[in-house]
């Protein structure tokens, strides 16, 4: 948290850098708290805090149990997903469900939702734009907003069914939300700064309906096409002389082929393209196991995961494709711009031209070992390539 606000608040001379880093370091603080009063419920009841894999949460649990061994806080299901998912990760089904439980996950998931920028601590994520683009790139991609996903994946066998659905819920409500600010803004790094708190919820998503091992592939993932995708961005501002309005650009592939290819590239993985980009294995993989979640139980609201993420999936197409089609195709906008505009030196699209490639097949090898549907012996499961394909031709 310290040295982010140390990033995003390296131009201190501006007013507008001061009030990011600051915003950006409360809010974060506010999820800390809270995770903080869950930590202090795990100590009092167990007396450690130290853990090393599931066995250790057994342990950790077993002088608390309630003895709920169905329906948990709401009597919505006996089991998060897939009945067998819990032997998957080596924890008892009988340690699910107990109200005590239950909030302690919440008040643990209250820290990564701020770390990441879920709703309704997302507000400080598009203001983080204001650091310089390589500061952007990295907390969007590698570092800080990560590590608020990868601490719930980790904590994973501490969360009960109820606590599951609801950051479920969470994640794929902030997808989708995301996604409907992401289409009307003009500036480009500011489309991509809520491009990401869309995907980072797909990834909480994903772990909340039981698929922890794709939410963090799609984590993976996300972090080549997102830096890619901000870097290319920079190389757009820097060779617009600092222009960020995409209402001021277009027709731009022509002055700055090799930003757009790369561009292209991203685009297309972080849409989900199906079959070359690394974006549409980790998206498969977390959708089709939302699918089975929704299966799972006889209440309507265990798809709602599902829709957001359907949806939410629609309009990362579209937005995504307004911005390319905005930016680098079509008309030119502003002649000045347009005059002006020149392809970024070798130091700055080397980088882009590497990470393309690892943004195209980074999933590849690792897609094999997240197909949970057919691992688990479902079957009547829709697979995704067919729902990517219409969402990208409808987007």
């Amino acid at each position: 948290g310290l040295c982010s606000y140390l990033l995003i608040g390296h131009y201190y001379e501006k007013e507008s850098a001061q009030a990011a880093c600051i915003k950006a370091f409360l809010t974060t603080r506010i999820g800390d708290c809270f995770m903080f009063v869950g930590m202090m419920i795990i100590f009092i009841n167990s007396h450690t805090l130290l853990f090393s894999g599931p066995n250790e949460f057994q342990a950790m649990f077993a002088g608390w149990q309630e003895g709920v061994h169905g329906g948990g806080l709401w009597g919505l299901t006996t089991y998060a997903g897939p009945g067998s998912m819990f032997a998957l990760m080596g924890a008892k089904a009988a340690l699910v469900g107990g109200f005590a439980l239950s909030i302690m996950g919440l008040l643990l998931f209250i820290g990564p939702v701020g770390k990441s920028a879920q709703f309704p601590l997302h507000v400080w994520l598009p203001d983080a734009m204001e650091g310089p683009t390589p500061v952007s790139a990295m907390i969007h991609a590698a570092c800080m907003v990560s590590a608020g996903v990868y601490l719930t994946a980790r904590l994973f066998p501490l969360f009960t069914p109820d606590a599951l659905h609801v950051i479920a819920i969470v994640g794929g409500f902030t997808a989708l939300f995301a996604g409907t600010i992401g289409l009307m803004q003009t500036d480009i790094k500011k489309v991509l700064a809520f491009s990401t708190i869309s995907q980072l919820g797909y990834m909480f998503l994903g772990i909340g309906v039981g698929a922890w091992t794709p939410a963090v592939f799609h984590m993976i993932t996300h972090a080549f096409f997102k830096a890619l995708m901000f870097l290319g961005s920079g190389s757009v501002i820097l060779g617009c002389s600092h222009e960020q309005e995409m209402t001021r650009m277009g027709g731009l592939w022509k002055k700055m082929p090799i930003t757009a290819a790369t561009f292209w590239i991203g685009n297309l993985a972080i849409t989900g393209a199906p079959f070359f980009f690394s974006g549409f294995y980790s998206k498969e993989a977390v959708l089709t196991q939302a699918q089975l979640f929704g299966k799972g139980g006889e209440w309507w609201i265990l798809w709602l995961p599902y829709i957001f993420g359907a949806l939410g999936a629609g309009l990362t197409t579209f937005y995504m494709f307004r911005l390319v089609w905005m930016t680098f195709h079509g008309k030119p906008r502003d002649q000045w711009v347009y005059d002006h505009a020149k392809e970024s030196p070798w130091n700055v699209v080397l980088p882009l031209i590497i990470i393309a490639g690892f943004a195209t097949v980074v999933g590849w090898p690792l897609a094999a070992h997240t197909n949970m549907a057919e691992n688990l012996g479902f079957t009547n499961v829709v697979e995704f390539g067919v729902l990517a394909w219409l969402t990208i031709v409808l987007g």
